[in-house]
């Protein structure tokens, strides 16, 4: 049950911050960053994703 809602909250707190993010003029200044404080790799997969599609959703502005 903590896993479970571990991996809830993450999943919601990234979708709060991808929304957040797709808003952010260019120049901002923003920065997104992604932490995972689990071994569990299937919440380590979720962020991965989150971030590939972060950078799918704004690209040239990631990865910096």
């Amino acid at each position: 049950m903590r896993k479970l809602l571990t991996l809830l909250s993450t999943s919601l707190l990234i979708t709060v911050l991808l929304n957040g993010a797709a808003f952010a003029d260019n120049h901002s200044g923003h920065k997104l960053v992604i932490q995972v404080s689990t071994d569990d790799p299937r919440t380590q997969t979720i962020a991965l994703n989150n971030a590939v599609n972060l950078q799918t959703l704004r690209p040239g502005q990631c990865g910096d």
